[in-house]
């Protein structure tokens, strides 16, 4: 991959897998602190990432976190 904006990697990150860790503390205050930035990876910048890809690429991505385990697609020549 070269320096050009639009070269795009997909990979599948696990980070709710890091609530051991994120308990691992009797802290109230990390902890609530830590599942916060989990959440707003997996709800907020994780998302916008996938829409500026298909944006700049001008193919649709279907986003189904809260009804699947999985990320649906299409068979379609518009999606990534």
């Amino acid at each position: 991959m070269g320096n050009n904006k639009s070269d795009y990697i997909l990979a599948k990150f696990d980070v709710g897998g890091i609530q051991d860790y994120i308990f691992a503390t009797n802290r109230l205050r990390e902890n609530a602190g830590a599942s916060y930035q989990v959440t707003r990876i997996m709800e907020e910048f994780l998302l916008e990432s996938f829409r500026e890809a298909a944006d700049e690429k001008n193919v649709e991505v279907l986003l189904d976190w809260k009804l699947a385990d999985r990320l649906r697609l299409p068979q379609d020549e518009r999606m990534m």
